[in-house]
């Protein structure tokens, strides 16, 4: 008795160890991710500053990049079952721009990890309208790094 009692606690011991291991390694790829957005919307900003800059001293050009328009686009959707489950992550889309501000094509970049959460950052953002790019003035297709971030709140 006094065998399998211990070979009991032991078992709850490893148990809750591979838990807390499995939590800890989620919660470092969460903050992998969320800090990959974060220097990656950073960089587009200054590498988007850099281009007018860089087209307009070289070509005379003025180069404006597509960007998202969050006044009319809705939030995607957070599955009921992933709040449940507690899922959250961050997804970077790729989305090629139309000069007309429709999305063209979209790729996922950068997964969050759950394919859920990445099915529906996908579908909300295909509807999605976009401020075209431009050249010189006038619109043109490009791609633009789209951020989302599912992240349940406490309290």
């Amino acid at each position: 008795k006094e065998k399998a009692k211990k070979k009991e606690i032991a078992f709850k011991v490893n148990e809750n160890l591979i838990k807390q291991n499995l939590t800890m390694r989620h919660d470092r790829e969460v903050n992998k991710q969320e800090n990959y957005i974060k220097t990656t919307k950073i960089n587009s900003i200054e590498n988007a500053r850099l281009e007018r800059e860089i087209g307009s001293e070289s070509s005379g050009k003025h180069i404006v990049l597509a960007y998202p328009d969050y006044k009319v686009n809705p939030k995607p959707r957070y599955p009921r079952v992933a709040r449940r489950k507690g899922f959250e992550g961050a997804i970077l889309l790729k989305v090629w721009v139309l000069d007309s501000g429709h999305v063209g094509k979209i790729e996922l970049q950068k997964s969050s990890g759950y394919e859920i959460l990445d099915k529906s950052a996908l579908e909300a953002v295909k509807d999605w309208i976009f401020i075209p790019g431009k050249r010189n003035g006038e619109p043109v297709s490009s791609w633009v790094t789209v951020p989302i971030k599912f992240q349940l709140t406490n309290g």
